[in-house]
């Protein structure tokens, strides 16, 4: 089972409803995350053969589940960094697991 088919699920049953907030914020709802995750899970998988591992090195923002639902759309799969890692440990995890493609906050 492909994880975003927890989104898919949700937003056909919940779409209007809060999904993602920052804070107290509505950032997106179930199916504007859906809808966003889809066009950006298109612009991945023309970049990645399906399976291909995508980094996300990000901080803790809303973007990020937007980021995590798009690589599962595409069929790829994430590797998710830890931002408070030492950039040895970084580099390291990024050699190792040879991503398609990285999603990296500004300022990391």
């Amino acid at each position: 089972m492909n994880l975003f088919t927890l989104l898919s699920v949700s937003a056909a049953r919940h779409g209007a409803r809060g999904a993602v907030y920052h804070g107290e914020n509505l950032f997106l709802t179930y199916g504007a995350l859906e809808d966003r995750a889809l066009r950006l899970g298109a612009a991945i998988a023309r970049r990645c053969a399906p399976a291909d591992r995508v980094v996300i090195l990000a901080a803790n923002c809303p973007e990020y589940v937007e980021i995590l639902f798009a690589i599962w759309a595409a069929g790829a799969t994430a590797v998710p960094v830890n931002a408070k890692l030492h950039p040895l440990e970084v580099a390291a995890i990024v050699e190792n697991c040879e991503p398609s493609l990285l999603f990296v906050s500004s300022g990391l």
